[in-house]
């Protein structure tokens, strides 16, 4: 659709906002179905088992806990530069 209204023409100003748009989500989508649901999945399989490494659990939360923040403050960007499409 940007194709078709132009914007990813070379001169158009929205082409560099379009391009952040994608390496964002791009981002968003490699960390979440790369690093955050296997780190879960890994977490799940500890608990299930007869003795825990509570260690490892502690490790592979703290890895989430501080990904979530990072991906959090991309979808903020990526409302910003959404925004900033909108509005032009």
């Amino acid at each position: 659709m940007a194709n078709w209204l132009g914007m990813l023409s070379p001169e158009s100003a929205a082409r560099s906002w379009i391009v952040a748009a994608l390496v964002i989500i791009t981002f968003l989508a490699i960390t979440g179905m790369g690093i955050l649901l296997p780190n879960s999945i890994r977490t799940y399989l500890e608990l299930q088992k007869a003795k825990p490494d509570i260690q490892k659990i502690f490790h592979l939360n703290q890895r989430n806990n501080i990904l979530a923040a990072v991906q959090g403050t991309f979808q903020i960007i990526i409302i910003i530069v959404m925004s900033h499409l909108v509005m032009g």
